[in-house]
């Protein structure tokens, strides 16, 4: 099988899983109305996915270590597609938010394994970068999409269509997977999966962001502390099991590499500040400035132009020229001035003086903020490292996008929507300082030649 067939094939697969990381955003508000919901309910249509997609990550890349990864990818597949359709016939909201827990763990599924097929097919050199480039303009164009796709969508075939387009692509793919995707004919180490400790992260997260939406809706009653007390002890646990376990899902040793651990932080930090806001302001679009979905999409146009044409592009070559801590501290900057756009921001004002410029800053800022704590992060791992560090940043990535409209939804629920665009603004300081105080400068030849996208692995350093 020529290998950039199968990448094509590839390729169409994330960006699916991309598009649909981002094209709900769009559909909330729709969404929220059919059902008659709380924005603080309607979150956990978001909220659960990013929570799946982050508890599973780990354990489903060490799946498609040790199990055959054509068969792994498959099962991931079919699992994110039976979930889409099911997703979009809900009759209820509690089965709803089941299908996009599913949804979550089918993309846990499959991320990891398209990945790593992908790098078997290209050998290392030339063609395995311009494949990775390639890689990377795809998920970047996928997730600036979301928010367009799903306007139009939503606009003419309804809220429910945003889950129906995944099916007849995901139908297609798992047809063609064993004419397309090589067969593993590897030798597959044997050792144990770490199911203790993916359970008690998973179930500490789940109940983490539940305990936090909670405080609106509840007045942080003694039922939320219990869950909140709960989810700390279930995240202590994981931290004491992974001492101890034979096969831990995220090894000691790599807390030990210089600049992950702060690297980390300032991703968790900035997709927080991200999510938050471009979730919200969706919600202030439509609801507040009572645009339709298909405007909404469009007015989200030039901050995926920003993303994707720009920030993106120049992220990797500007941390060649001024180093980490330059593209964090200039990407920073952006990030906190889009925050604080969006919070002063109020229904009604013009297009141009408040949403425009608050979501171009968000976009941009969170870009260069983003590629400074993964590139940082990632330029002291050990190459056989390399999967488990990105598995541990892009975990955080989702916990962040569901802790960050957890938060989000619980002061708008409480004093306003202004208040989601505070936890937007507070995110991007934290982002902001971490990423100019606690990064290390690392050297010109550790950089990659390529920017890395949410779920991408990160594989494009030299050496």
């Amino acid at each position: 099988m020529p290998p950039w067939r199968s990448f094509a094939f590839l390729s169409v697969t994330f960006f699916m899983l991309l598009l649909d990381f981002s094209i709900v955003n769009v559909a909330l508000p729709a969404i929220e109305s059919a059902f008659g919901l709380p924005i603080s309910t309607a979150q956990w249509v978001i909220s659960t996915y990013a929570i799946a997609l982050a508890g599973f990550l780990m354990l489903a890349g060490r799946c498609s270590d040790l199990y055959d990864r054509r068969v792994v990818f498959a099962i991931g597949l079919g699992l994110f597609t039976a979930a889409s359709f099911v997703g979009g016939v809900s009759p209820n909201v509690a089965v709803l938010v089941a299908m996009r827990a599913l949804q979550g763990l089918g993309a846990a599924i499959v991320t990891p394994s398209a990945m790593a097929i992908l790098m078997e097919i290209f050998p290392s050199g030339d063609e395995r970068n311009r494949a990775l480039g390639l890689w990377n303009t795809v998920g970047s164009a996928g997730i600036a999409a979301g928010m367009l796709v799903g306007g139009v969508l939503v606009q003419y075939l309804g809220w429910r269509s945003v889950f129906f387009v995944n099916v007849p692509v995901g139908i297609a793919i798992l047809a063609l997977t064993p004419f397309v995707i090589p067969k593993d004919e590897r030798v597959r180490p044997r050792m144990p999966l770490d199911l203790i400790g993916s359970a008690c992260l998973t179930s500490g997260l789940v109940l983490l962001i539940f305990s936090i939406e909670s405080v609106a809706d509840r007045s942080a009653d003694w039922d939320t502390w219990v869950e909140l007390a709960f989810a700390v002890l279930l995240l202590v646990a994981f931290v004491l099991w992974e001492r101890r376990a034979k096969s831990p899902l995220i090894p000691a040793r790599l807390f030990r590499y210089e600049n992950l651990v702060p690297g980390t932080i300032n991703t968790f930090f900035e997709v927080a500040a991200y999510v938050a806001a471009f979730i919200f302001s969706s919600v202030l679009a439509q609801q507040g400035n009572h645009y339709s979905p298909l405007v909404t999409g469009l007015a989200f146009l030039p901050s995926s132009i920003a993303i994707t044409a720009i920030a993106g592009p120049l992220s990797a070559p500007m941390v060649k020229r001024i180093g980490v801590r330059g593209v964090g501290f200039f990407g920073g900057i952006s990030l906190m001035a889009g925050a604080l756009m969006l919070l002063l921001t109020r229904p009604g004002m013009p297009y141009w003086a408040g949403l425009l410029p608050g979501t171009v800053l968000i976009g941009f800022g969170g870009m260069w903020t983003y590629q400074a704590g993964v590139i940082a992060g990632l330029s002291a791992v050990a190459t056989e490292d390399q999967g488990l560090a990105s598995g541990l940043i892009n975990a955080s990535v989702q916990a962040a996008s569901s802790i960050g409209v957890g938060l989000a939804a619980a002061l708008s629920m409480a004093f306003g929507l202004p208040w989601a665009f505070v936890v937007s603004l507070v995110a991007a300081v934290l982002a902001f300082v971490t990423s100019t105080f606690f990064l290390r400068p690392i050297s010109p030849e550790s950089a990659p030649d390529r920017h890395y996208v949410p779920m991408g692995k990160a594989i494009a350093h030299r050496g």
